[in-house]
């Protein structure tokens, strides 16, 4: 019986963790659609420009892993301000002629 419930609850972790990795990834679409990502590769690049030469390359490997971050740590903000069905449709009107306009 033990072995039983235990089994129970780890199916149960695993869908509960497979939704989240759904939504948070679902969150990343929202904003790639929106444009809040291409907002932030245009101000990285200019960024970058700013640093000389010979310090770039470190700087652009440094700033992409913040970057990676900081767009993690936004998706987790955006999932505590959305349901996932908000995000679905949120990507569904980007997708839309209306939202690719906007």
């Amino acid at each position: 019986m033990r072995k039983i419930i235990l089994a129970f609850a780890m199916v149960l972790v695993a869908q509960f963790s497979f939704a989240q990795d759904a939504f948070k990834a679902d969150t990343k679409k929202y904003m790639d659609l929106s444009g809040q990502l291409k907002t932030f590769e245009l101000l990285t690049k200019e960024l970058s420009l700013n640093v000389e030469e010979t310090k770039r390359a470190d700087f652009e490997k440094e700033l992409k892993a913040s970057m990676v971050v900081l767009v993690d740590k936004m998706a987790e903000m955006y999932m505590t301000e959305f349901s996932h069905e908000d995000v679905k449709q949120l990507i569904q009107f980007y997708e839309s002629p209306v939202g690719k306009k906007t």
